[in-house]
């Protein structure tokens, strides 16, 4: 489903100009299209020696999505939009968007691996979340919290969930 809305959405996005099928450059006619790289313009100091420019990914993003021409043809609910980098290891690049960041954004940013809850907290774990009032959900946190366990990375992980869940209170 998600494949086929992205297929779509780069389909519309070449059917109305915005991109071009091989990156070329902005051509000069009055049709306006987003910027498929992001150049790095070179700065010179007061001698004329060119200056060293951090390679930041972050501000080449921070770059594009402050760029008008960009966000203006941006698709409404796009989340580079409102500013939010949509990117994930699943996630595919959109044909809107710098084919020059992603690889350099997968090196920056690294996977989170997801842990499951042991076994011994799952029930009440699922207890504070299914909680219909908020009384019932800090009486739930206080049966979490109450299991008795032995071994450090137990205990810990109780904390933890108690943390994480009382949260949800506030």
């Amino acid at each position: 489903m998600a494949q086929q809305v992205a297929d779509d959405e780069e389909v519309n996005n070449q059917k109305r100009g915005l991109v071009s099928n091989d990156n070329e450059e902005e051509s000069s006619s009055d049709r306006k299209k987003i910027k498929t790289t992001i150049n790095n313009d070179e700065e010179y100091d007061e001698d004329g020696e060119k200056k060293e420019v951090e390679d930041n990914i972050w501000l080449k993003w921070k770059q594009f999505l402050d760029d008008p021409i960009n966000t203006q043809n941006l698709m409404q609910l796009s989340p580079e939009k409102h500013r939010v980098i949509w990117f994930g290891r699943l996630l595919r690049r959109r044909s809107c968007l710098p084919w020059d960041l992603y690889p350099k954004l997968k090196e920056e940013v690294s996977c989170i691996d997801a842990k499951s809850i042991n076994s011994c907290f799952f029930v009440e774990a699922m207890a504070v979340v299914e909680a219909t009032s908020r009384d019932d959900m800090a009486a739930r946190i206080e049966d979490l919290d109450n299991i008795s366990v032995e071994g450090q990375s137990l205990v810990a992980e109780k904390k933890l969930l108690t943390i994480i869940l009382g949260n949800l209170l506030v």
